[in-house]
């Protein structure tokens, strides 16, 4: 902004400068033709011609320092807009870094949550088969219980069968004894 600033100066002095020497040059015009009637005017011409030399000169050699001036600040802008520019890339290659990184953590984070996702599923159906295997065992002891109450109670049965068939062979033996007598 500084460069564009001075650059208008200086087109708005040199601008200046044009319009002040074509008004020397109008000057001159005018002071030839009445050089005839006053050399006293012509005198005072020169003298105003030779005063708008010394400044037009004293405003060319500020006009080359100030573009000198310009030249240097154009240039230490350059540089800097070097070191911004590099500053930038080193951030670019930060934010891209760091981009990346996340986007492997993401990828990780979502490999991770389907493995426990995973896992949890297969923990509840290691429950849910620990639960059926518990129930079926209780229902087999249950049924074991019943069968041994069971078996039990035939053993009794089949203990007073035993003992009344015995009695009953004992009195069809008496009988035979007696019968065949």
């Amino acid at each position: 902004m500084e460069l564009t600033q001075v650059k208008t100066e200086i087109e708005r002095r040199i601008a200046e400068k044009d319009e002040e020497f074509a008004m020397v040059r109008k000057n001159q015009a005018k002071a030839l033709d009445s050089m005839q009637a006053a050399l006293e005017t012509e005198a005072k011409g020169k003298a105003e011609a030779l005063r708008m030399k010394k400044k037009l000169e004293a405003d060319a050699a500020d006009l080359g320092l100030a573009l000198e001036h310009a030249i240097a600040g154009n240039a230490e802008t350059q540089n800097t807009i070097k070191k911004y520019q590099l500053q930038v890339r080193d951030a670019q290659a930060k934010v891209d870094e760091e981009s990346a990184a996340k986007s492997a953590a993401a990828d990780a984070k979502v490999t991770a949550d389907r493995k426990a996702a995973a896992m949890q599923n297969a923990l509840e159906e290691g429950r849910a088969l620990l639960e059926t295997a518990d129930r079926q065992r209780r229902s087999l002891e249950q049924e074991l219980a019943d069968t041994n109450e069971t078996l039990a109670d035939l053993g009794n049965v089949n203990q007073s069968i035993a003992a009344a068939k015995r009695k009953l062979e004992s009195e069809f033996n008496q009988l035979g004894v007696i019968w065949m007598r």
